[in-house]
């Protein structure tokens, strides 16, 4: 296949998209997979979240998959150096080599700027490193693989002559909150009852004021900016603290003012945030809101999908998402699979909107996040209620964790959405990005993984079950990282998971005081 030889961004995907069966059907032979791990935010977002650049590093261990097919050559690119410890102990986890350096089909570059700025925008920056690139890939068989797609990842695809795995930028409105509630119509999927995409304060009262009149019994309403990331655009309005037994005597139009003078009660989900930025915000891209829906036994899965350039829409994982708080929606980590009661139904519905996704013209990982809670039936029984919340069109915080385990298990989902290692065993993980204490600051990656492997709780090949670490970049100033624990039942993924945090904190809590002392 040759690539490199149309100009646009359009042009080189279609390229791919026509070239993807000769791709697999060679196993990627001779191909150079340049990965360009660049998470595009609003940089007043990116200052929102601890260590932000560090999340270049997530998807790497998955990404050194790629080493293990014949003759490919992986480049994968971050704002900073690694540190060599934790470079070595990917090499030792995913591919099973005691040093990085046996891997020469691996090349790992840094472009040194620890800004807020988006990677690819650095890479832009740079025309030089630019060419350097043209200069070492074949760009005849190479391609891109990025977090998610913007006009910046375009030009750098269209600068290099490389087509890009990952969605056209001119889909970017179908991963928004708006977006999303227009697929979930779309495909007839339930999902909660709120407002059009709302750019001004007199129409975001006026729709709050709708919502409440249409379920008098609401308690809660969330309004989420449009383009927020990980649950931080996201306000809980909390309608006891605006509503009294005298609302019912009066009219439309006094309700609507008496919510806009009090939507200063809002409670955000990110620090620092305050009503004047968030109102800026709104006014800037737009915001929607929404019911805050409540029920018994209330769940957050996910669905991940992937939408492959031949157009097929496979099934990556089902999720229980862990959030910050009951009252959060801030991301932190996840449990795999899903409730099993549910998890054929929230297969049905994510590969519904992941074919009308792909009829769109959307391309790579996509996933769709869910409130499940039980129901009482007409014949007094309970049944468990999905209704879809947000579509996100990118990789995310639960992508790496399954691309981990499929690499480190060669395994695969079955009919019945279960997930078997290539030996049979079920497998089963807890995941998190945001273990975070200030007594792991200074601690360095390398300590963090003796303590896991003194203590016998690190991922073995044999068992297929233990710790994995990732983002360990992010631990020594931060205090940062993320985990994963593996195991052949959620109940042992569990275990290993507690007896790891345990360990960790009992062996740093005296270093600590002993410092303080």
């Amino acid at each position: 296949m040759n690539l490199n030889k149309s100009r646009t961004f359009e042009e080189l995907q279609n390229k791919l998209r026509a070239c993807w069966t000769e791709i697999e059907k060679t196993h990627f032979f001779g191909s150079d997979i340049l990965v360009v791990p660049s998470i595009t935010l609003d940089e007043r977002d990116a200052k929102k979240v601890t260590g932000f650049h560090h999340l270049e590093e997530r998807l790497l261990p998955p990404c050194l998959a790629w080493l293990k097919k014949p003759n490919v050559r992986l480049f994968y690119i971050m704002s900073q150096p690694l540190h060599p410890s934790i470079l070595n102990y990917y090499a030792k986890t995913m591919l099973d080599v005691s040093s990085i350096n046996e891997c020469d089909n691996f090349i790992c570059l840094s472009i040194c700027d620890s800004s807020p700025k988006a990677l690819t925008q650095k890479i832009l920056e740079r025309p030089r490193f630019i060419q350097e690139l043209r200069q070492k890939l074949n760009l005849d068989r190479a391609f891109m693989v990025s977090y998610n797609s913007t006009n910046m990842e375009c030009s750098l695809s269209e600068q290099l002559g490389i087509p890009v795995v990952a969605s056209s930028p001119n889909l970017s409105f179908l991963g928004t909150k708006a977006g999303s509630r227009q697929i979930f119509s779309d495909c007839q999927i339930l999902h909660p009852p709120g407002s059009r995409l709302i750019y001004n304060i007199s129409d975001l009262s006026e729709s709050i004021a709708c919502l409440w009149e249409n379920s008098p019994g609401l308690k809660k309403v969330i309004i989420k900016l449009n383009e927020g990331f990980i649950g931080l655009g996201n306000a809980i309005l909390s309608l006891k603290i605006i509503f009294d037994d005298d609302l019912a005597q009066i009219s439309h139009k006094v309700l609507v003012k008496k919510i806009e003078q009090n939507l200063h009660f809002l409670q955000f989900q990110a620090q620092n945030e305050t009503w004047d930025t968030f109102k800026n915000r709104i006014l800037e891209s737009g915001a929607i809101v929404e019911e805050f829906l409540e029920g018994i036994d209330k769940q957050s899965p996910s669905f991940q999908g992937c939408i492959m350039p031949s157009g097929e829409v496979k099934i990556l994982s089902t999720q229980e998402q862990v959030f910050m708080n009951p009252e959060s929606q801030t991301f932190i980590g996840s449990h795999f699979p899903a409730n099993i009661e549910y998890q054929k139904i929230l297969c049905r519905l994510g590969l519904s909107i992941g074919k009308n996704l792909a009829e769109k013209g959307a391309l790579d990982c996509f996933s769709v996040d869910f409130i499940a809670f039980k129901k009482l039936s007409d014949t007094n029984s309970y049944f468990w209620e999905l209704n879809a919340i947000e579509i996100n069109l990118r990789k995310g915080g639960t992508t790496h964790p399954i691309l981990i385990l499929q690499s480190l298990t060669n395994g695969f989902m079955n009919e019945d959405t279960i997930f078997y290692s290539q030996s049979g065993k079920p497998k089963y993980y807890i995941s998190s990005d945001n273990l975070k204490k200030d007594i792991y600051k200074g601690l360095l990656p390398n300590q963090l993984i003796d303590i896991i492997e003194y203590h016998h709780l690190n991922y073995d090949s044999h068992s297929e079950k233990g710790i994995v670490f990732y983002l360990m970049s992010s631990l020594s100033e931060f205090g940062r990282f993320g985990m994963m624990s593996i195991g052949n039942s959620m109940k042992e993924a569990t275990d290993i998971y507690d007896k790891a945090i345990v360990a960790i904190n009992k062996e740093v809590s005296p270093l600590v005081n002993l410092v303080m002392n």
